[in-house]
This record gives structure tokens, sequence and C-alpha cells, in this order.
């Protein structure tokens, strides 16, 4: 993102360049807060990265429970 350290990006997982497309998800007003909150504070690059992580995190939880 313009004017954005490159690190905020890379502390979330996100790939440069990597194929996406756009859904709707529906959040918790409170959690949606939360996540911009945390946007505002450059702690997560932006709500889609969050929630990015957020993805990732969870699929490799779910890959861990056959183990």
């Amino acid at each position: 993102m313009p004017g954005r350290d490159s690190s905020a990006a890379d502390i979330c997982g996100m790939v440069t360049g990597m194929a996406t497309r756009k859904v709707t998800i529906t959040l918790d007003e409170v959690q949606l807060e939360q996540i911009r909150s945390l946007v505002q504070a450059t702690t997560a690059p932006s709500v889609s990265g969050f929630v990015q992580h957020a993805v990732a995190v969870a699929l490799d939880d779910v890959a861990g429970w056959a183990a």
C-alpha cells in the first residue's frame, strides 16, 4: 500500500502479487471495530490483510487436526 511500511504486510504473511478474489463476508460489529482499530494503529495492514492472515492461521490449524 502506498505510504505504508512494507513490514506491516510481512507481519501478516501477505504475499505481494498473489492471486486474490474479492468476496463478501459478515463480521460482528465489535470484531470489525477491533480490526479497524488495529489498521488505524498500523498493527494490521488493512481489514483485508487482517482477514487473509486470520484465514491462513485457521487453515493451518485445521490442517493440524488430522495429524
